[in-house]
């Protein structure tokens, strides 16, 4: 018996992604078959040496070239497992998110002003308290707020426009 044992040599990341690959849908839209990762929306990752890499930027790379640094692969499709490269595009992380609120993807709103789920304030009051010549504690005491809250209320840090909503890349 011989004391070595025989390794096959590590495939590169590409070889792998090519040897798992993917079911075609009806859509056109090449689904990958290995892992993927839940926590990100369903994009297919393959781990290479202890790091992930996420499949569609794989295939972008494999069939249609470089990602520009600072780039993001956008899916066409809204179907993040694919990896079909007609379905995919190189754009800003700006663009992607336009992309998401267009299509009424967004996954993560942030409720501001009155709509924000913990206001105690209306735009009103706002308006009332940026007028007002009492003091920050007097505000505070009157509206039940902090005097914090009335500080970032006067200087324009908060409660920049009436209630509205804001969409935030996760």
């Amino acid at each position: 018996m011989s004391d070595t044992i025989n390794h096959p040599s590590k495939s590169t990341a590409v070889d792998r992604f090519l040897a798992i690959g993917w079911d075609v849908t009806g859509s056109g839209c090449w689904e990958w078959r290995g892992s993927a990762a839940n926590k990100r929306g369903g994009y297919g990752q393959l781990n290479d040496r202890g790091k992930m890499l996420k499949t569609h930027r794989l295939s972008y790379e494999h069939f249609k070239g470089e990602i520009p640094a600072g780039s993001v692969v956008r899916h066409v499709c809204d179907n993040p497992p694919c990896v079909n490269p007609d379905h995919l595009l190189v754009g800003t992380a700006k663009e992607n998110t336009g992309d998401a609120v267009a299509r009424g993807r967004a996954t993560h709103q942030v409720m501001t002003g009155e709509k924000a789920p913990a206001a105690r304030l209306t735009w009103n009051d706002v308006v009332a308290i940026r007028a007002s010549d009492e003091t920050g504690v007097a505000l505070a005491a009157k509206y039940g707020v902090t005097t914090a809250a009335i500080s970032k209320i006067r200087t324009g840090k908060t409660w920049k426009e009436p209630g509205s909503v804001r969409t935030e890349r996760v």
